[in-house]
């Protein structure tokens, strides 16, 4: 009952957002001339989404329009660093970013380095999950859950809310991904300390977590049963591993699951501003997120079903994440969270 009336509050909240939202210039709808696009050159995309994803999307994109795609693909934390050491310098490469941190893009908006451009396919992506004037908008949605190895812990022995991870049985059996690598495992971690302030993580501390850079590593120790248990675990991830028949278990907890939305947006500085938005238009089209649902993802787009075995958007409890807040207090984040980790 609870859920369903944070539903309706939020589709009231949006329709009143709508209402008054300004009208929508004609740049930022302006149709991509795909006859100049494909005189601009090499589209150069920044990505964290996984490589096999992403070539696929690189691989349709240019069957269909005859442009080529040079993929930089990384955990969300180092591209950042690339564009902002490339910022600097004042030689901006990337055409394209699309990395799991809602909150970077939020910065990036207000230093104006981002290109407006509502994509055709927009309005069937939710409110939430982009910005009003075009600025951003979601590709994808991450589920951030828990996984467990089903041959060393029984299902009624496995946790049920994130807080029982800080219950001193789990000693040693715990795999966490880093917040200084990866954007959702950032998220993650602000939204613990949303919930449950910084004690959580002193006590996750003494249970002493093997942290990893990204999340297929942790899986790997989930599945092979090194650490049974990983903390927090993108739902794409665990979803892969299930489907090659490996012994794993998805755990959504009661509290919630923090949704990450994989903002793609295109930046000012590019020179390829039309072919920019024609892959926008090609990752938000009904061939890009069939990729995405595919390769385990959800579609950020609300007329696509999500992957197979996994629970419709709709039926999920969501925690609601500031992103803008999460932005300001990445650094200490990251920080704080690797010294209650002590490694």
């Amino acid at each position: 009952m609870a859920l369903a009336h944070a539903w309706r509050v939020g589709i009231l909240a949006t329709f009143l957002a709508v209402l008054l939202w300004p009208a929508q210039s004609s740049a930022q709808t302006a149709v991509p001339d795909e006859a100049k696009a494909k005189t601009e050159g090499t589209l150069v995309y920044y990505t964290s989404n996984r490589t096999t994803t992403a070539e696929k999307h690189a691989r349709g994109f240019e069957k269909k329009y005859g442009i080529k795609v040079q993929i930089f693909r990384s955990g969300t934390e180092k591209i950042m660093a690339k564009l902002e050491a490339e910022a600097q310098a004042g030689r901006v490469q990337a055409d394209i970013l699309n990395i799991s941190d809602p909150g970077y893009y939020f910065a990036l908006q207000g230093r104006g380095a981002l290109l407006p451009y509502i994509s055709r396919y927009a309005s069937a992506i939710p409110d939430a999950f982009k910005d009003r004037d075009g600025q951003w908008i979601a590709s994808r949605l991450t589920n951030m859950v828990m996984a467990y190895n089903t041959k060393l812990i029984p299902a009624d022995q496995a946790p049920k809310r994130w807080i029982e991870l800080t219950d001193p049985k789990w000693q040693k059996k715990i795999t966490v991904a880093s917040p200084s690598y990866g954007g959702t495992s950032l998220n993650w971690a602000a939204g613990m300390v949303k919930l449950y302030g910084w004690k959580f993580f002193e006590d996750l501390g003494k249970n002493k977590p093997l942290l990893t850079e990204g999340h297929q590593p942790g899986m790997q120790l989930v599945a092979s049963g090194e650490r049974p248990l990983s903390g927090e675990m993108n739902d794409y991830d665990a979803r892969a591993s299930i489907s090659k028949g490996q012994p794993v278990a998805i755990i959504v907890p009661q509290e919630g699951v923090i949704a990450v939305p994989t903002p793609i947006a295109i930046l000012k500085a590019t020179a390829r501003s039309n072919a920019a938005k024609l892959f926008v238009d090609y990752m938000l089209s009904e061939e890009g997120q069939a990729i995405m649902v595919e390769d385990d993802t959800y579609s950020a787009r609300t007329d696509v079903a999500p992957p197979k075995g996994a629970l419709p958007l709709k039926d999920l409890k969501v925690i609601p994440m500031d992103w803008p807040a999460v932005e300001k207090q990445s650094e200490e984040i990251k920080t704080k969270f690797v010294s209650l980790m002590g490694q």
